[in-house]
């Protein structure tokens, strides 16, 4: 319970106690917590998070550093009884930022009392403040986004590391145990994400400084409980040991653990100096970071941050060696394609921006009269429930499985035992919930290809797939290896639309690159250029979901999506028959039902197929079929009647044709099919029908195609052939 004391204003007496009770601020809280669940997504989003969540899931380790604590303190939420396993690692991101709130609330209360004038009595101006100060922090775009993102969880714990050192700050606990947990904690958060908490090393030293000093006593526990924090990296060789899929790196060894750990793989993009423009772009940057507040915040903030100097100096100077360093490592050290990143990397300091704009509200407030106060108290708080609502209509994410559709309908694109070597997070992220949370295809051998360039990604080829260890074991080089992974007839070779990391050796093998799908597949025979053109029209999919945009574009709906592909692979199928490949057209064709089940175009094409290669029985169903899919179906018509001119049903042929153009086929045409139709009528013609043994041999055929609904379809058709008519 908060109590602050009585106030008295020039011509009335009013009591302005202030008795927040605990049950008060519970209720405040769950207030939150179902606005946040509302706006929550009940998948993963195209960020990080679906790598993450698959590694926590398994305790596998997911990209540099590894993030020990994410996996361990997530794995424990995975098994809440609540929705998807994605859902519960939202929930992870949403529930450290209300305990980031609640730390920032207290500190707002305690810093009030440090510093506020004798003769000033507004003591009444903390509780409505508090609740601007609540709806402001959460309202903060970048917060709020994060607290939607299993991703999140990481920027989001390392927000209330820092939350709770503040608190220990403004609250002035001291003695050996406080900067025994503070050290403790920065240790934590090396664990979790060490770039921007090693930058919190200064604020700690600082506050050791000021509540004990440092003794050769406290130096050594200051290790200890530092390196306690921070022995969670041991949990990195020991899933490694015991081979936890899905894995970055090997790190059994100290080599390989300094990989993962230091990100070695990024060795280089992070320079020390850059081009002078892109410190422009890096402040840029910065400052549009900060546009994400609520209106008029930064401005209140830099007032808090010169009350404070006013009233306390030495808080003043804290807060400075804790906001500066992160700043300045942003603005110097950065990787040049992720300055899009910089509002996440800035989020740890929306804690104190808040807190400082809450103590610039409360001093410029408190020297105006009640009537002025209570004014602006409601104008503020009014706008700020207005400008939370809009930040919830941008940033609401209840409707967006983007990314696990994608992942499932990559999964759909390949056939049984394929190997797929994906390239991109959009791929990768996706593909690795599909298969290590939902365990989705897992005869499908999925691997980024930057792990191919380590011998540790050749080995873990052979742990999917117990024949591809081999090539592992090969002292072939990468280009051998890579030849033999494309040309191994069990595991049928594709790679991800997009080549960020196509190797270069993929250009050298004998062969053709085709679209199939959401992926491209290896073919043996190499076809002419110009011919691919047409299908190299359709292929970069992922621009048409907006994927390199995912985070300003709207969720497109998966029923359009579902057409895109569908359309993707008549256009496929089209191609391979022109190249005469009627059994690759037929399969392209069948696996438009995976997204449309229903879909008349495609059991038409089925149809018109099946018939031209003499299978009429078959032709006749697959129209029937589209018939039922679309009674206004003319083409299904025009296919009937192709098939009853060839068994010399010319009476239903007619009627077909008519059909046919009552459904809108062009109307020239099908007098020039009449027309046929009556030369045929008194001609002897006689085509005949495949024979039960044909229709047998057709049926085990197309099932080496992975045809299995026109296999058994055609295994029907041979048990009632139409016999030859003479």
């Amino acid at each position: 319970m908060i109590e602050m004391r009585s106030m008295k204003t020039p011509g009335r007496n009013v009591d302005f106690s202030i008795n927040v009770s605990l049950w008060v601020w519970c209720l405040f809280g769950l207030v939150f917590w179902q606005v946040l669940l509302w706006a929550q997504s009940p998948s993963i989003l195209m960020d990080d998070s679906g790598e993450m969540v698959a590694a926590s899931w398994n305790l596998g380790l997911p990209h540099p550093p590894g993030y020990p604590l994410f996996d361990l303190v997530g794995h424990v939420f995975s098994w809440l009884p609540v929705g998807t396993v994605a859902f519960r690692f939202n929930l992870i991101s949403t529930l450290i930022v209300l305990l980031s709130l609640v730390f920032l609330l207290k500190t707002c209360v305690v810093l009030v009392a440090r510093f506020k004038s004798k003769k000033n009595n507004s003591d009444y101006l903390v509780k409505p403040l508090l609740m601007v100060t609540a709806l402001a922090f959460l309202s903060c775009g970048t917060v709020f986004s994060q607290c939607l993102s299993a991703k999140g969880f990481v920027y989001t714990l390392t927000l209330l590391i820092l939350s709770v050192l503040i608190w220990m700050r403004v609250s002035g606990l001291r003695g050996k145990r406080v900067t025994y947990a503070a050290w403790f904690l920065w240790g934590l958060g090396l664990a979790n994400h060490w770039q921007t908490i090693i930058l919190l090393a200064p604020f700690v030293i600082f506050l050791t400084v000021w509540e004990s000093g440092f003794t050769v006593k406290n130096f050594v526990f200051i290790w200890f409980f530092s390196i306690l924090g921070l022995s969670l990296y041991l949990y990195l060789p020991l899933r490694a040991a015991l081979m936890a899929q899905p894995f970055w790196g090997f790190p059994l060894h100290w080599t390989e653990f300094k990989w993962v750990v230091f990100r070695q793989l990024v060795a280089g993009e992070e320079m020390k100096i850059h081009r002078f423009g892109f410190y422009g772009e890096a402040l840029a940057a910065m400052l549009n970071a900060y546009g994400v507040w609520m209106p008029g915040m930064m401005v209140m903030a830099a007032a808090g941050g010169v009350v404070l100097y006013r009233f306390e100096k030495t808080l003043f100077r804290d807060f400075l060696i804790l906001f500066l360093p992160i700043v300045l490592a942003l603005a110097a050290v950065h990787e040049t394609n992720n300055l899009f990143l910089i509002p996440v990397y800035l989020m740890p300091l929306s804690g104190l921006i808040a807190l400082l704009s809450f103590a610039g509200l409360f001093w410029l407030l408190s020297k105006s009269g009640f009537a002025f106060q209570k004014t602006v108290v409601l104008v503020l708080i009014l706008f700020s429930v207005f400008w939370g609502w809009n930040v919830f209509e941008l940033q609401n994410k209840n409707r967006f499985t983007l990314a696990e559709d994608f992942g499932v309908n990559v999964l759909k694109c390949l056939p049984k035992g394929a190997v797929l070597l994906a390239d991109g997070d959009n791929y990768v992220m996706p593909l690795w919930y599909a298969k290590y949370v939902n365990h989705q295809r897992p005869d499908v051998v999925l691997e980024p290809t930057v792990f191919l360039y380590h011998e540790w990604g050749w080995n873990q080829l052979g742990f999917q797939a117990e024949d591809l260890r081999q090539i592992a074991r090969s002292s072939n080089g990468f280009k051998e290896r890579l030849t033999q992974l494309a040309e191994n007839k069990d595991h049928p070779f594709f790679y991800s639309l997009g080549r960020q990391f196509w190797p270069e050796s993929l250009n050298q093998i004998h062969g053709e690159w085709l679209i199939q799908g959401l992926v491209y597949g290896w073919a043996e025979t190499r076809t002419e250029k110009d011919s691919a053109k047409k299908i190299k029209k359709i292929v970069f999919q992922e621009r048409l979901r907006n994927l390199e945009e995912y985070r300003e574009a709207a969720d497109p709906p998966t029923r359009d999506l579902y057409l895109a592909y569908a359309q993707q692979r008549l256009l496929t199928a089209d191609w391979y028959r022109s190249h005469q490949n009627n059994l690759s057209a037929l399969a392209q064709l069948e696996s438009v039902l995976f997204f449309q089940p229903e879909s008349a175009v495609t059991y038409d094409n089925m149809a018109s197929l099946v018939g031209s290669m003499g299978y009429f029985e078959m032709s006749r169903s697959l129209s029937q079929s589209a018939i039922e899919a679309d009674p206004r179906s003319g083409l299904s018509y025009a296919d009937l009647a192709r098939v009853d001119v060839a068994q010399r049903k010319y009476l239903e042929a007619r009627e077909d044709y008519e059909k046919a153009m009552m459904l809108g086929v062009n109307d020239e045409w099908v007098e020039n099919q009449l027309s046929l139709l009556d030369r045929q009528a008194s001609g002897k013609q006689s085509v005949r029908d495949k024979s039960a043994l044909e229709y047998k041999k057709f049926s085990e055929i197309l099932q080496k195609s992975e045809c299995d609904f026109l296999s058994g379809l055609a295994a029907r058709s041979s048990g009632m052939t139409i016999k030859s008519v003479n």
